[in-house]
């Protein structure tokens, strides 16, 4: 994520994770939206608890992402830049037709 992106850091990395993948991105948003809840709310001190089965799906959740992340590395995007700018055109992809 950019600098310009630390307001809202939860939407934003839900977001962009969801556009790394082609398909599931709505699921891989709720994911990743929940997970970040979730550990701000244990940063925070909430009382809500972190279970192991969210422990779990985090991991599956962070392994996904770093394997797409690698996947778009050696297709040539070799900056967090370069991948922001590819999440960038893939979310407005389209919208000059509307």
């Amino acid at each position: 994520m950019g600098k310009s992106d630390r307001d809202y850091l939860g939407w934003r990395l839900a977001e962009k994770s969801a556009f790394l993948f082609s398909t599931n991105r709505e699921a891989i948003y709720q994911r990743v939206k929940k997970t970040y809840d979730m550990r701000s709310g244990f940063i925070h001190g909430s009382n809500e608890s972190i279970t192991k089965n969210d422990r779990s799906n985090l991991q599956a959740l962070v392994v996904s992402i770093l394997r797409r992340l690698i996947e778009l590395e050696s297709e040539g995007f070799k900056s967090i830049e370069k991948i922001d700018e590819y999440v960038r055109k893939l979310k407005f992809k389209g919208q000059d037709d509307l």
